[in-house]
């Protein structure tokens, strides 16, 4: 289990085309793949916040992948406000991530990337994941 965000915290980005990092998460994700893959890793289960097909297909291509589901992690705009203040402690971070957080759901959505869409308002986290493997086959 990955989550890209870890692999591209530089605040503020860089690039301000490229606000999520999505080019440092790919290419370290790509950097440490392979010692998993050693290791007997079969499955990966990777979060991460892709808003575009470029950033998917880059995705793709740099691990080399062969069978992906995206699977759409779905919840209220209450909920999801609910959930970024209780992960941030950065009054800063916490302004910048509530002020975008309802155009980056439409932009996802409206890129429509996924493969699965996976209703967690009022859910177990427990419920969700059971959904998304039963749907896999895992």
């Amino acid at each position: 289990m990955f989550d890209l965000d870890w692999l591209g915290q530089l605040y503020p980005a860089p690039d301000e085309n490229d606000p999520q990092n999505m080019s440092l998460q790919i290419k370290n994700f790509a950097s440490i793949l392979p010692h998993f893959i050693e290791g007997g890793a079969r499955y990966l289960v990777v979060g991460s916040t892709i808003e575009r097909r470029d950033q998917l297909d880059r995705f793709i291509s740099a691990i080399d992948a062969t069978d992906v589901t995206v699977v759409l992690a779905k919840a209220s705009p209450a909920t999801v406000h609910d959930r970024v203040r209780e992960r941030e402690s950065s009054p800063r971070l916490l302004e910048d991530f509530l002020a975008r957080t309802d155009a980056l759901a439409a932009t996802i959505e409206e890129a429509a990337l996924h493969d699965l869409a996976v209703w967690s308002d009022g859910r177990d986290i427990a419920e969700v994941a059971h959904e998304v493997l039963d749907h896999l086959g895992w």
